[in-house]
């Protein structure tokens, strides 16, 4: 996944600076279009076949896995932080770029390039989680969480995009 983020949005926001929009979307199309072909070509010999009635057993477990769920406090907590999780990096995914081009008049290259950092970003904090929780402890992390608030708050008007960056990278090695 953090391969997929490091360099499939990094090309596409080159791409977009590179050809235009329309023909960045136009690729787009093409690799689903490879992707469908593909799929279409695996041959399901060992599939076994659908029985009657499957619609509505997979309705009754799908109901009892709610109800399972909705018994137990920790799994509904979980379940709400995954879905404040999934609405949060929508709202990234989708205005980021209306940030970037809009409001900080960037290249779409930069938008690239940021995504592609952030992808290395994920991959790096993949790598290091388990030593640092090891040795920090499960709360050690937490100042680590709560530095994009704290950017925010100093942040100068206008184009904030490399302060952010700067001091959100800052915030973990100051307490280290």
């Amino acid at each position: 996944m953090a391969s997929a983020n490091i360099a499939g949005r990094s090309a596409g926001g080159f791409l977009v600076q590179l050809v235009a929009a329309p023909v960045a979307l136009v690729c787009t199309v093409a690799g689903y279009l490879a992707s469908g072909l593909g799929l279409a070509r695996i041959r399901a010999d060992g599939a076994p076949a659908a029985t009657g009635g499957t619609e509505a057993r997979l309705r009754a477990e799908m109901a009892e896995g709610l109800r399972h769920v909705g018994r137990r406090r920790e799994l509904r907590a979980l379940a709400c932080t995954a879905a404040l999780t999934n609405f949060g990096s929508q709202l990234v995914n989708v205005l980021l770029p209306v940030v970037f081009v809009r409001e900080l008049h960037l290249p779409a290259g930069a938008l690239g390039l940021y995504l592609a950092l952030g992808g290395l970003g994920v991959l790096v904090g993949a790598r290091c989680a388990r030593p640092i929780s090891t040795r920090l402890g499960s709360l050690g992390f937490l100042p680590v969480f709560c530095s994009p608030v704290r950017t925010l708050r100093v942040l100068p008007e206008g184009p904030t995009l490399p302060v952010a960056a700067a001091l959100r990278a800052e915030a973990p090695a100051a307490k280290g």
